[in-house]
C-alpha cells in the first residue's frame, strides 16, 4: 500500500497552492481518502489528476479521460472525446 499524502504534500508535489487542492477535491477533479476528519490523497490518483489535465499543443486532451462539471444541480461527467466534439454544452 503506497503512503497517503497530505493536502500540503500534494499541493507541493502539483505545484500548486493548497487552495487550489481543495478546490480541485470539491470540484470532483481530484479524488481524496477520508480518515475520520483527516483528508488525505494516493499518489496514484494525483499521477491520474495529472494525466487527466494534460493537454496538447492543439489544446486537445492527450488521454482518453473524463472531467466532471458541477451543473448546480448535480455532476455530469464528459468524456474527452466528448469535449473535443465539442459535446460538453450543459
Amino acid at each position: 500500500m503506497t503512503p497517503l499524502l497530505t493536502e500540503t504534500e500534494t499541493a507541493e508535489i502539483l505545484q500548486m497552492s493548497p487552495r487550489s487542492v481543495r478546490k480541485a477535491r470539491h470540484e470532483g477533479g481530484l479524488p481524496f481518502v477520508r480518515l475520520g476528519r483527516l483528508v488525505r490523497y494516493r499518489m496514484e490518483d494525483v499521477e491520474a489528476f495529472i494525466a487527466m489535465s494534460t493537454v496538447s499543443n492543439d489544446g486537445l486532451f492527450t488521454t482518453n479521460t473524463s472531467r466532471r462539471v458541477n451543473t448546480g444541480s448535480g455532476v455530469k461527467t464528459f468524456s474527452a472525446r466528448q469535449a473535443e466534439a465539442g459535446n460538453d454544452r450543459l
